[in-house]
């Protein structure tokens, strides 16, 4: 697979990973994540493996249906079997909250399939003594 090749198929799994996020599906994001990929995520705690059903649940929390997300922003490096992307990602339901984050993956291709392995999500703080999430900040 050449450089741009498998840059492309990363790209597209990205797209297909905010896709199943817009869709609030969680199989659909499951299938973009390798069962035990390492989750550092938004929410508590500090680390989880990606978690289908706490996934089903959060989005039935969030009414079902559909969210705002977005992916910007993207740089992608590709060596042999192991990606890099990292962007902007901003998501929201519309009414209680948007919100715009750092987001950093790890992806892996086995048998011409690529997944993710790593997501490491992140907001700024104020460092102000506050230690207040930054969650009013915009590109």
């Amino acid at each position: 697979m050449t450089v741009t090749t498998a840059e492309t198929a990363v790209r597209d799994l990205l797209e297909e990973r905010a896709a199943a996020m817009r869709e609030m599906d969680a199989d659909r994001l499951a299938a973009c994540h390798r069962p035990d990929a390492v989750v550092y995520d938004l929410a508590p705690p500090l680390a989880k493996t990606f978690d289908r059903e706490r996934t089903r649940a959060w989005f039935a929390e969030k009414g079902g249906g559909s969210m705002d997300y977005e992916i910007r922003d993207v740089q992608v490096a590709v060596a042999g079997d192991l990606a890099v992307a990292y962007g902007l990602a901003r998501m929201g339901d519309g009414t209680t909250f948007d919100l715009w984050h750092r987001t950093t993956m790890v992806l892996r291709e086995t048998s011409g399939r690529w997944q993710v392995v790593h997501v490491h999500d992140s907001t700024p703080f104020h460092m102000d003594g506050s230690l207040r999430a930054a969650v009013d900040l915009t590109p």
